[in-house]
């Protein structure tokens, strides 16, 4: 049914005496650190690149997530400030999803800065998608996790005591590979390095390939 209209139902319903919420504000940050302990278990430094974006990008960036570790993470851990600012492909599992959505909002969108953040296997699906937006123009950071491996499926795979089989992979050096195109590059070598690289490709007139490596965490 209408969701408005559902809610004042119940509110009707239940009426003036209705019990309140057991959820006070320490009970919910003493969760929200446990959720963030648990991630950092499972993702060990992930969290430190990631809040290096977050602080780094402007409050309304809309994200465009792939299927890499560091958007699994991100989704959980990444406290957007309003609706329809991260797009992440849940549950299908759609690798090649993040560049050329990013492509799609910022020609819908250009009156908001837009991110692309995608893994090295999950960018090579789309990343000819860079001479699109080379094309229209766009100052569009497409942020790539490059840690030479299938990490989720690795990570699985030891998981269930299965030795690791074809989850390392020859990476092209993307850098490179995008100043083909026509387009930016640089690889952060600090945390601190993140902003500026990204306030760099916001104020160009072409995308910028971010290169991010695991030795930043």
């Amino acid at each position: 049914g209408d969701a408005a209209a559902g809610m004042a139902m119940l509110v009707e319903a239940l009426g003036p005496g209705a019990p309140a919420s057991g959820w006070r504000p320490e009970r919910i940050e003493a969760a929200r650190r446990r959720w963030f302990s648990e991630i950092d278990a499972e993702r060990p430094g992930l969290l430190a690149v990631i809040d290096a974006l977050r602080e780094a990008l402007p409050p309304e960036a809309m994200v465009f997530s792939d299927m890499t570790q560091i958007a699994y993470a991100a989704v959980e851990a990444w406290p957007a400030p309003a609706p329809g600012l991260w797009h992440h492909p849940s549950g299908f599992g759609t690798l090649g999803y993040a560049l050329p959505a990013a492509i799609g909002a910022a020609v819908g969108r250009p009156d908001v800065p837009v991110v692309a953040l995608a893994g090295d296997y999950g960018v090579q699906y789309t990343i000819q998608e860079l001479g699109t937006a080379v094309e229209l123009g766009l100052n569009l950071p497409l942020i790539v996790w490059d840690n030479e491996r299938l990490g989720e499926i690795e990570a699985s795979m030891r998981a269930a005591q299965i030795a690791p089989h074809a989850v390392h992979q020859r990476n092209p050096d993307f850098c490179a590979l995008a100043r083909a195109w026509g387009a930016g590059a640089e690889t952060p070598e600090s945390l601190d390095a993140i902003a500026p690289a990204l306030e760099r490709a916001f104020a160009a007139d072409a995308p910028t390939l971010i290169r991010l490596t695991p030795d930043l965490a």
